[in-house]
């Protein structure tokens, strides 16, 4: 149980923070704390955090158009797909039911002219799944985007640190 005094009070709403439109493409930065999964305060329906547990992040989300974006949970399921080669191995490292894992590769491959991920049919030696070189390289451009705008916030996220531990 967190004491009152040293609890803050998040509330949940959509994530504000558009900071970029590049045609159809616009960037959303989202600020978030790191330990967002600390607990759900059923009286309030918000989270309530410790103040020493707070660590301010940065999430990035890409809005490709007004259906489609891509985020970090999408990436990280590419990268599991890589990894894993297979798309029910990468849901079940990822705590996923398959038909969202899949649900969210077919959502994906819409999205972009060449398919992201190919699937190969099941069989004897059991299906599979890799990323095509549009995939390697959206996962790649994310990252690198990810890394980028981490960089020029991190001196912003420290000074919110402190604004958030009162040093």
């Amino acid at each position: 149980m967190l004491k009152r005094e040293n609890a803050t009070r998040l509330e949940m709403g959509p994530p504000r923070g558009k900071i970029c439109v590049f045609g159809s493409i616009s960037v959303t930065l989202v600020l978030k704390p790191a330990c967002l999964d600390a607990c759900l305060c059923p009286c309030f329906g918000q989270f309530v955090l410790n103040r020493s547990q707070q660590m301010p992040s940065l999430s990035l989300r890409i809005n490709l158009d007004p259906e489609g974006r891509l985020g970090p949970g999408k990436v990280d399921l590419l990268e599991n797909i890589a990894a894993f080669g297979s798309i029910s191995a990468a849901a079940r490292g990822m705590d996923m039911s398959y038909k969202r894992a899949w649900d969210l590769v077919e959502e994906m491959n819409r999205l972009f002219p060449a398919p992201l991920v190919a699937a190969k049919t099941g069989g004897k030696k059991g299906g599979g799944a890799e990323l095509t070189p549009a995939g390697l390289s959206v996962v790649t451009r994310f990252r690198a985007i990810e890394r980028a705008a981490l960089a020029v916030a991190e001196p912003h996220l420290a000074a919110l640190q402190k604004d958030i531990s009162g040093d």
